[in-house]
This record gives structure tokens, sequence and C-alpha cells, in this order.
């Protein structure tokens, strides 16, 4: 079965997670640089995602905590519709309110000292993203397992 990949994006780096065969655990991938030009950051992550036989693309949508757009969801949005016309895969856009802090503490509460925790955080925020878009669907019956 193909693996789900997700992206956290971030103006400086974009975090990339991708799950196991039977999509039940999301786990990191290296991140990588964003471009100034988000054509050129949609290519990168295309090709990062290239060797990897990838069924979905899940992509954190950093709204504001009310719910609101934010100049950065924005940016996001416009970055799925280049994906859409490079991957020949379905494209969520999941919302990923909050989960920079949870992951910042889970980083911070397992002794990862500042430094690693920003070589880190960018990944580990995409696992997180994508690990709560499996376990949603796995419990509304949207994957099948077996």
């Amino acid at each position: 079965m193909p693996r789900i990949a997700a992206i956290d994006y971030g103006k400086a780096r974009i975090g990339l997670a991708l799950s196991d065969e039977r999509a039940y655990l999301a786990s990191t991938l290296a991140p990588i640089r964003a471009s100034k030009k988000l054509e050129e950051t949609a290519a990168e992550i295309a090709t990062a995602l290239k060797p990897h036989p990838v069924s979905r693309l899940v992509i954190g949508l950093p709204l504001h905590l009310n719910g609101r757009e934010s100049l950065l969801s924005i940016e996001v949005r416009q970055l799925a519709t280049l994906l859409e016309a490079m991957l020949p895969i379905p494209i969520t856009l999941w919302d990923e309110r909050l989960s920079t802090a949870q992951t910042e503490r889970m980083l911070k509460e397992s002794g990862f000292s500042r430094k690693e925790r920003t070589t880190r955080i960018d990944s580990a925020c995409a696992a997180a993203i994508l690990q709560s878009f499996l376990d949603c669907n796995t419990q509304n019956g949207y994957f099948q397992k077996g």
C-alpha cells in the first residue's frame, strides 16, 4: 500500500513526514529549505517525495486560533495548488493549529537542547500533522486495514 506524506510549511524550512505502509504511524523525513519563490519550493517538495510511493499528501494549514485564515495559510493554499499540478495524488489541507507548540513542548520534555529542537521541529511538526490525519481517518474508517 502506498504511503501518505505530510508537510509542515515554513518560510525557512519545510518539514516532511511519511507514514508506514499500513498508514498507522508517521515518521519524520529530513526537512528541506524553502525557496523565496513558491514555485521553486513546490518543485523541491515534489523532488523530495519522488523516491517514496505516496498515495496522498497532507499539508498543514496554519489557521489562527479562531479559525480564520492567516497570511501563511493563504500561501499554503497557493502551494497546494502548485503541488496539485505537479503531483498525480490527492492533496488534503489539515488544520495544524497548536501543532508547533505541542511538538516544541514534547521535544523539550524529551530533553532536546534548544539547538536540537530547532533542527528537528519542522519535520516533527509534519509528523504530528500526519499522525493526527492518520488517527482521525483510521477512527472514521477511511482507511481499510488488514
